[in-house]
């Protein structure tokens, strides 16, 4: 039995985190759900333009948060997996993880804040299967925007995407998939990967003219202590950053997971539902080294979908008509 979180309006960004007795506050409705797994199965084709799109028109995009455990965050134990329908990171202890996240310079959602990602597109990111060619599309994008690589999945070899996006703990993980419908308007779904770096590429991202990644240092919370921080810059090193063209590498101010702050502020509006649980795939996994014997725990994919009433003023200002996760 898995677990579908709805409403009607947006929940702040450290929900999961949250317990339980909470969710009555913040307007969120919980109730159980026996879809037992999310579909990854899916067929694609290319529009006109030459971009890809699933059977019911919806445009296929991808997006990638790229991690990377510190060196100083304490290693994590086993997940019970009993606790796996629940987005509450209830057997995890708290740590520290560094998150990238690029500010947009151009073209759509210029000025805001994200993880990296865009538009598949078949004839460049071919390979046997949809899937296939999702992942492969994540890792184009990934590599124009900020310089890190991955290997793709050549067409004739795709018989290895199953154990390289289905979850299963490997290095650019597919975390989940979002749908978003605007009334009147664009329908959409984003597949969300996320991608472990290790350290000793960290300092290797590079600023690109879309992109300029920055690296924030989250604390997660042990189960129900106090809502994350993150460690990002001073109100006075976010502006110098907007016309920075390298990228900076060292943080210095703690401040809640916040949707009024930096980096979050910038980011699109959905992400406060889904962002923490891509931070909750990352942080259950045994960090290197750790003794433990067990194997990383095999998640299940979450679902979220959310739609938005038709607005005018441009994509960031439109206002939420309801939402669901299903984890």
């Amino acid at each position: 039995m898995r677990r579908r979180y709805t409403g009607t309006r947006l929940p702040p960004f450290d929900w999961a985190f949250r317990p339980e007795s909470d969710r009555d506050d913040l307007g969120i409705t919980v109730h159980d759900d026996a879809k037992p797994t999310v579909s990854t199965g899916c067929e694609i084709h290319a529009d006109a333009a030459g971009h890809a799109r699933l059977g019911d028109g919806r445009k296929v995009y991808t997006l990638v948060f790229p991690v990377t455990t510190t060196a100083s965050a304490p290693s994590h134990g086993p997940i019970d997996p009993a606790a796996h329908h629940q987005p509450h990171l209830g057997s995890r202890r708290a740590g520290a993880v560094d998150l990238l996240l690029g500010h947009k310079l151009r073209g759509f959602g210029a000025g805001g804040s994200n993880g990296f990602g865009g538009k598949v597109e078949p004839a460049l990111d071919r390979a046997d299967d949809a899937l296939g060619t999702i992942r492969n599309a994540a890792v184009r994008e990934l590599r124009e925007e900020c310089g890190l690589d991955q290997p793709t999945i050549d067409a004739a070899s795709s018989s290895s995407c199953s154990s390289s996006i289905s979850g299963d703990g490997s290095a650019l993980d597919l975390c989940g998939t979002v749908d978003i419908s605007v009334d009147q308007g664009e329908r959409i779904r984003i597949f969300v990967f996320l991608d472990r770096v290790p350290a000793s590429l960290a300092s290797s991202i590079i600023a690109t003219d879309e992109m300029l990644p920055r690296w924030y240092r989250l604390a997660l919370p042990a189960a129900t202590s106090c809502p994350a921080t993150v460690i990002a810059p001073s109100a006075a090193e976010a502006t110098a950053h907007a016309t920075a063209t390298t990228v900076t590498t060292t943080p210095s101010e703690t401040i809640p997971l916040d949707a009024d702050r930096e980096p979050f502020s910038r980011m699109r509006p959905e992400a406060c539902l889904f962002l923490a649980l891509v931070l909750d795939r990352h942080a259950e996994r045994p960090a290197a080294g750790s003794q433990t014997n067990a194997p990383a725990p095999r998640r299940q994919l979450f679902e979220v979908d959310v739609r938005y009433h038709r607005e005018e003023a441009g994509d960031m200002s439109r206002k939420i008509a309801a939402w669901s996760v299903l984890v």
